[in-house]
């Protein structure tokens, strides 16, 4: 199949209709109702999108087992760093990366609805120390141990752009202005505020933005060996 371009929808057809299969010694709380809706998965570089909701809950603690940009749709997350005693609020609107290893424990109060992009390389094991110590929020810079896993803030770019296959798998996520993604039969896919956008990597297609473009993203860059 050739790579391609999904716009997320916070609301899909039968979202919330079938929970999420749990088991008991995932939680130090009692079960919550979770739901799942997948957009793109690849079991073999352990890469997944998709929307994501949950009631009340606690997490087991331990190190985080992945790298996760999240972006709140919904709700407030707390997470709780399980070495220092503080903790992280995250509200509707905002975005966040957990560094694979990071210490903590999700604490949930209320409904929650969540995008994610999850990467969790089968043959890479949980370091024994996080790369940056802490949650980062709202498009702060970060890379894993790999460099393979980067997030940051989108910066404006030049109009009219070629084509080119895209570097890497992309989870954008607008916060103002404009992002269009035109592809290789010169569809063109326009992005606004609270919009987002998975774009896998290899497509073809060339960004354009508007002058005031504020936006988030999340990259995973494989190479051809894996």
């Amino acid at each position: 199949m050739q790579p391609t371009i999904i716009k997320l929808n916070p609301n899909p057809a039968g979202f919330g209709s079938v929970p999420d299969e749990l088991e008991t010694q995932m939680f130090d709380s009692p079960l919550p109702v979770q739901h799942s809706h997948m957009v793109y998965e690849n079991d073999d570089i352990g890469l997944y999108v998709g929307l994501w909701d949950t009631t009340t809950m606690s997490e087991k603690s331990g190190p985080y087992p992945c790298d996760e940009f999240m972006v709140v749709l919904d709700g407030q997350a707390q997470i709780n760093n399980t070495q220092r005693g503080d903790f992280d609020l995250i509200s509707s609107g905002q975005c966040f990366v957990i560094p694979k290893g990071y210490p903590c424990q999700w604490q949930q109060r209320g409904y929650l609805r969540k995008y994610f992009l999850i990467w969790q390389h089968p043959a890479m094991a949980i370091p024994a120390t996080p790369t940056v110590d802490s949650i980062l929020l709202d498009g702060a810079a970060y890379s894993d141990i790999t460099q393979q896993f980067t997030s940051g803030s989108y910066q404006p770019q030049t109009p009219g752009g070629n084509l080119k296959a895209h570097a890497y798998h992309e989870f954008i996520h607008v916060t103002q202005g404009q992002l269009t993604i035109v592809d290789a039969d010169n569809n063109s896919l326009k992005l606004i505020r609270g919009e987002a956008v998975f774009i896998e990597q290899g497509t073809l297609c060339a960004c354009q933005t508007s002058e005031d473009l504020k936006a988030h993203f999340a990259r995973v860059a494989i190479t051809k060996s894996e």
